[in-house]
């Protein structure tokens, strides 16, 4: 789908289905207050056909030299017409954090979205204290717009 130095994207099939397994509930405490990934296959089927519908667009990164799956990007809440945009998701497995590999995933995400899907626009909705995420997009040219409090309520 598409290739950078270290990493690559490609679409999620039912065939990734342990590897994906696997890389969420390993890591469900570190995800765990800001986003919770399938955690069984009745779950992951559903993701899948949440992308077959068209509801999300989804990818997964895997690194180039071995083709372990190391993290997904989620392009969501895709608003059509003359403002083309949507938000994105994403989360790599704990052990592969703090490495570089979701810089350049996402670059490639961006790069696609902007130039193969034609998005005018991409938000990303980062939880106030989610630091890693904030850090991680205002490297990605991302501006920090504000926080919108008393639109939804985080339950813990």
């Amino acid at each position: 789908m598409a290739y950078g130095d270290r990493v690559h994207l490609f679409l999620p099939t039912l065939n990734d289905a342990e590897n994906y397994l696997n890389l969420t509930n390993k890591s469900i405490d570190f995800h765990q207050p800001w986003i919770f990934p399938a955690k069984t296959m009745k779950e992951y089927n559903f993701y899948l056909s949440r992308i077959q519908k068209g509801y999300t667009k989804g990818f997964f990164i895997s690194r180039n030299s071995d083709n372990q799956l190391l993290g997904v990007i989620n392009i969501n809440d895709i608003r059509y017409g003359a403002y083309y945009s949507c938000t994105l998701g994403y989360y790599l497995d704990r052990s592969f954090s703090r490495k570089g590999y979701m810089s350049e995933g996402l670059l490639l995400l961006i790069n696609l979205a902007f130039d193969t899907l034609f998005m005018n626009r991409i938000e990303v909705n980062i939880q106030p204290n989610n630091s890693s995420s904030k850090s991680l997009v205002k490297k990605m040219w991302f501006r920090i717009r504000g926080i919108f409090s008393k639109i939804f309520k985080i339950r813990r």
